[in-house]
């Protein structure tokens, strides 16, 4: 394969076999006395760099040789020794390899099928390596990045998978990536657990997950880049998430303690709930379509404006929950599109500073605002408006505070509703 170039290979190639080496000379006691020559390497299936290498058949390095008949260790034994070395499936730098078929190495002379004799399947060399995985594809022996800088590992193409992450490590089966990304509009299955650190960046489809420890040391940090994270168990993670644009499917519940970051939005949908109890915050737009978005536990998050219900059809609930648990929003809207809740309680906190708290703001949309216990506050230093099918309760000593404009019903066959109960309730 020559450089700077794409290849797309969708037959079979396969590097030669190395030569086996030549006998000692014949004679005395033991048949020789010549030394035998050393087996030849083999071939490697393909050589690249600078291009893309594109693999839905098979590449398969050759087979080393065999060390020729003689004299070994001082003249005390005959047998074939300097065995050839087998040839790898794919040697590569700065490539990208975006597999859905079969790459295996090939073999020292003589072990032919013992995988503990098998030669990597890729070797990276050099600088930005990528390799792609896609639904089908195999790899017969490592994957070795050690040698290579800014190598990535990506899980991608159309078809959904799944992925052992044990099977990432220097010990390992795939060694010496520092980046891992999503692509693609399949999903992905990670299964197993792995110690390693692998900050993964999801970019495209799914990423699902039914544990915390299939996404790698809790250092690594998971960045949502227009990619979906998947939970179908309840997780508790101490990781770093950066947002910068897309969705969590929530599921089953998962409770965010570390940090939260970033200059893009979220979108959260599944029927679970997302708690944030750590601190943080990103400038995004945020948009609950199903399930729960919630602060708790003391957490602190800044964020843009804030949907909840926001989207046709959807069903939704912010809350805000506990002691100095604070949102604070550049707007919010409950039940614009589908019918929203927020629900602040127990001295939870949401504070707006932009363009207000609209509740169902349109006739025929839904919305609900609870406000209760001692310290549930919502502040708001613009407009408080109700519409449609929207209610606001205040109770058991909670606080709405706007400095700005209240109006309840103020559109066109709006229903609004303030309902104030309970002393110390403003």
């Amino acid at each position: 394969m020559a450089t700077d170039s794409t290849v797309d290979n969708r037959g079979v190639i396969r590097g030669g076999n190395g030569g086996n080496g030549g006998d000692g000379s014949p004679g005395g006691p033991l048949g020789y006395t010549g030394i035998g020559g050393s087996g030849a390497s083999a071939g490697h299936g393909v050589v690249a760099g600078n291009g893309t290498l594109i693999n839905s058949g098979t590449i398969t390095g050759g087979d080393g040789g065999l060390g020729g008949m003689g004299l070994v260790d001082g003249g005390t034994a005959v047998g074939r020794s300097n065995l050839g070395f087998g040839g790898v499936g794919v040697l590569g730098s700065n490539l990208t390899i975006i597999n859905s078929g079969t790459i295996s190495g090939g073999f020292i002379g003589g072990f032919s099928g013992s995988e503990a004799a098998r030669v990597p399947a890729i070797l990276f060399v050099g600088t930005n390596n990528r390799l792609e995985l896609q639904a089908g594809s195999v790899i017969n022996g490592i994957v070795d990045a050690t040698l290579a800088t800014g190598n990535t590992l990506a899980l991608g193409g159309s078809a959904n998978s799944s992925f052992d992450v044990s099977s990432i490590g220097p010990a390992a089966q795939y060694r010496g990536f520092g980046a891992y990304e999503k692509t693609g509009g399949s999903t992905w299955t990670l299964t197993g657990t792995t110690t390693q650190v692998t900050p993964w960046t999801l970019r495209e489809g799914s990423l699902s997950i039914a544990s915390d420890g299939s996404l790698g040391d809790v250092s690594g940090t998971l960045t949502l880049a227009g990619g979906t994270l998947l939970t179908t168990a309840p997780i508790t993670t101490a990781r770093a998430v950066a947002m910068a644009g897309g969705t969590i499917q929530s599921d089953a519940d998962l409770t965010l303690t570390g940090t939260i970051s970033g200059t893009g939005g979220v979108t959260k949908t599944g029927a679970g709930t997302l708690t944030a109890t750590g601190t943080g915050g990103y400038s995004g737009t945020t948009q609950i379509a199903a399930g729960t978005m919630a602060v708790a536990n003391g957490g602190s998050l800044a964020t843009g404006d804030v949907g909840v219900g926001g989207v046709s059809g959807s069903n939704a609930t912010l809350r805000v929950d506990g002691q100095n648990s604070t949102w604070q929003a550049s707007s919010i809207l409950v039940g614009r599109a589908g019918t929203g809740a927020m629900n602040v309680t127990t001295g939870g906190r949401v504070v707006i500073t932009g363009g207000g708290l609209n509740i169902a703001d349109n006739p025929g949309q839904d919305g609900t605002v609870t406000v209760s216990g001692a310290g549930a506050t919502v502040t708001t230093t613009d407009v408080l408006t109700l519409g449609g099918v929207g209610s606001a309760t205040v109770s058991n000593g909670g606080r709405i505070v706007s400095s700005g404009t209240a109006a309840a019903g103020n559109n066109p066959g709006g229903q609004g509703t303030f309902v104030v109960t309970g002393a110390g309730s403003v």
